[in-house]
């Protein structure tokens, strides 16, 4: 019996054509549910009619003009979640093979030096290596050549040591003697 008053209110026809173009809107960005949603509200409101809800009515409409994409930013999360769950061994394989780091280092980001350093270390088979002077005090160049030669580790106590060509760390061993010079780094090896 409540439905014939559904259209009886004192509201113009004026909120009635932004209701239906609301819900046509949420139609055409296939939001299908959020206009049944919203259909129900305001017949609901109507229906019953209770003046109090339809400033929540008011403010849903707002919130799903505001956040229409929030729904599809949940749903690419959970599809980066179930990925990575159903591809776990894979990542953690792929994480922990040699130089698998190097794939994902924007090339940009690797400065010189290390590029250099990885190739020496590859070219002398050199299983640990430490870094002195300038390259150790610059925390980017550092961390870059500690992550692309992994699994070769860095090692404070290794006989292999590199540093720049131009200055000579104070901090070397007496008899030193140099393996390779290139692109201005100095690899030297203390027996």
């Amino acid at each position: 019996m409540r439905l014939k008053y559904l259209f009886s209110s004192s509201r113009s026809w004026k909120f009635y054509i932004m209701i239906t173009v609301f819900i046509f809107v949420l139609c055409l960005l296939k939001h299908i549910y959020l206009a049944v949603l919203s259909t129900t509200a305001f017949l609901w409101i109507q229906t019953f009619k209770q003046k109090h809800l339809s400033g929540f009515f008011i403010i849903l409409i707002f919130a799903v003009l505001l956040f229409t994409n929030l729904l599809d930013i949940f749903k690419n999360v959970r599809d980066i979640s179930i990925s990575i769950y159903e591809n776990k061994e894979r990542i953690i394989e792929e994480a922990l093979r040699p130089s698998g780091g190097i794939d994902y280092i924007s090339p940009a980001s690797i400065p010189e030096e290390a590029k250099v350093i990885k190739k020496l270390v590859t070219k002398h088979d050199i299983p640990n290596f430490n870094i002195l002077g300038n390259l150790k005090s610059d925390t980017l160049k550092f961390q870059r050549i500690i992550e692309i030669n992994w699994p070769v580790k860095l090692d404070n106590y290794s006989k292999y040591l590199f540093f720049l060509s131009d200055e000579f760390p104070s901090d070397i061993c007496d008899n030193w003697r140099i393996i390779d010079q290139e692109g201005g780094i100095s690899l030297v090896v203390c027996p």
